[in-house]
């Protein structure tokens, strides 16, 4: 939920920074980018599905009885 409030783009970071610490965020900025290549591949990307089993519910059985319960309401 915080970052629907609060979210700055990377791209601007620098843009925000002053001139010692801008100079400091680009250094570290470039060291990072030597270990681009150790970076993990993305995840391949999962899609959740929900189905149901089907217009018709299955049998309701009251346990040790194997009575047939209609549906209905609650009586």
């Amino acid at each position: 939920m915080a970052s629907r409030q609060f979210d700055l783009e990377q791209s601007k970071l620098p843009e925000r920074l002053k001139d010692a610490t801008k100079a400091e965020w680009e250094k570290l900025h470039a060291q990072l980018k030597q270990f681009e290549a150790n970076r993990p591949k993305p995840l391949p990307a999962v899609k959740f599905v929900v189905s149901d089993a089907g217009p018709v519910a299955p049998v309701t059985r009251i346990p040790k009885r194997d009575t047939v319960v209609e549906p209905g309401f609650l009586t």
